[in-house]
């Protein structure tokens, strides 16, 4: 072939080329995988499943939860504090049993500020049901009768409370700068944090104390509040308030029985020697036990063993003292006002015992420090050794009687005790002021 003819065909040839180069390749189609098989008609392809949507109880309307239940709540007063309670009828309340173990002087206070009598009717445990003689009007329409949850609630339940803080109210708010207003009132909520056998823990605060109930979102009483603390507060399961209304024969037969113990001090005077001789710092301790709390029985020691040196430093004469004696007498409780709620009771009593005493007579020694010393020619160093010749301990049959003033925790005690064998010599004019501590309550 000649050399046009060639450069006619390598220029026809070489635009195919191009575009042949040019052009995409066609895909090339992957054999189907086993997995990416159509479903055979023997396994269907399952249906996709439904999500269910989570309805928060905190999307409840709490404050519709209020007003249902707010008339049904009281404050429950008694000599030795508040608490509260609730209407499960309208003539009867339940509350704890810590607050109502007083078992008399129990007032209820609705909210709408009716102040009521109450009687102590059953309990259980950890809970009281109290009766009112005839049925309760709270706003002129019966208070609403709340029911009881059939289940124990579980950890994470949300709860809500409701009640009356433990402020005084009446004329001695003004003196304690406490307002007894709607504002003492509290809306409180949480959740349960665990449960045990017939009760449980809530993180929810309750400034209302003991007795306060605890609802569910719906209104419904999970439970009563038996202890409060500042993080967590224990209630009793509403399951017992059934327990409670049935409980007649748990309710004590015998008259009430409350074990106290008092510590003081007081001025004593020994009423034959002018005040800085016969005069003493006198110790005081007791044990008591009040009954029906309407009779004192109670064992008391006295000692004034301190003041010898330390108030009659420039006195010569010395005596010390103890007394251990009995004390009987009637308890009288002033009458209850929840206004002023401070329980005053007058004590006079009768008192016998034995004392254990001794006298004695300060001394001075006077030593030079150099016996070589002469006195008479330079001053010399002495020392001086102060002690006290005391006589022998003797025992003496001692009575007597006083009265004391019990005012809530405190009291103050005024009384006389002699030595029948010489009252002119070991007569005593004792005051005393202390604190009263209760140590048990049957």
């Amino acid at each position: 072939m000649t050399l046009r003819p060639a450069l006619v065909v390598a220029l026809f040839l070489f635009p195919l080329s191009a575009s042949a180069e040019d052009a995409p390749p066609e895909p090339v189609e992957a054999p189907a995988s086993p997995e990416d098989a159509a479903p055979s008609p023997e396994e269907p392809t399952p249906e996709p499943v439904p999500v269910q949507e989570h309805v928060c109880a905190c999307d409840t309307d709490v404050g519709a939860v209020y007003a249902a239940v707010h008339p049904a709540v009281v404050r429950v007063h008694t000599r030795e504090g508040r608490g509260n309670g609730f209407f499960i009828a309208p003539d009867r309340i339940v509350t704890a049993w810590d607050i109502a173990d007083v078992r008399r002087d129990l007032r209820i206070e609705t909210a709408d500020g009716q102040m009521l009598r109450a009687d102590l009717l059953s309990r259980s445990d950890e809970l009281a049901v109290l009766a009112l003689s005839e049925p309760a009007m709270i706003n002129g329409a019966p208070p609403p009768t709340l029911s009881m949850a059939s289940a124990p609630p579980v950890p994470g339940d949300r709860v809500l409370q409701v009640g009356r803080q433990g402020g005084v109210s009446g004329p001695l708010s003004m003196l304690m700068g406490e307002d007894c207003g709607g504002a003492d009132w509290t809306f409180t909520d949480g959740m349960v944090s665990s449960v045990g056998d017939g009760t449980f823990q809530t993180n929810a605060a309750v400034p209302g104390g003991a007795g306060a109930p605890l609802f569910s979102v719906d209104g419904t009483v999970l439970g009563i509040v038996n202890r409060t603390g500042p993080q967590l507060s224990t209630a009793t399961s509403a399951l017992q308030v059934q327990q409670a209304l049935t409980g007649e024969a748990s309710l004590p037969k015998r008259p009430s029985l409350e074990v106290v113990h008092r510590l003081g001090a007081g001025f004593s005077r020994i009423t034959s020697m002018d005040l800085r001789t016969g005069g003493h710092i006198t110790l005081q301790a007791g044990w008591e036990g009040i009954i029906a709390r309407s009779l004192l029985i109670g064992f008391d020691l006295e000692a004034d063993l301190l003041a010898s040196s330390l108030f009659r430093e420039n006195e010569k004469l010395r005596s010390q003292r103890l007394l251990v004696a009995g004390r009987i007498g009637p308890r009288i409780e002033m009458p209850f006002n929840p206004a002023f709620p401070v329980p005053f009771a007058i004590h006079p009593y009768a008192q016998l015992g034995v004392t254990r005493s001794r006298g004695g007579e300060r001394t001075e020694t006077v030593s030079l420090v150099d016996p070589g010393c002469d006195m008479a020619t330079e001053p010399c160093a002495v020392d001086v050794e102060r002690g006290t010749d005391w006589t022998d301990w003797r025992w003496a049959p001692a009575f007597g009687g006083g009265l004391r003033f019990d005012m809530k925790r405190s009291y103050i005690d005024v009384g006389v005790t002699t030595n029948p064998w010489d009252t002119r010599q070991d007569t005593r004019f004792v005051v005393g002021v202390g604190m009263r501590f209760r140590a048990l309550r049957l």
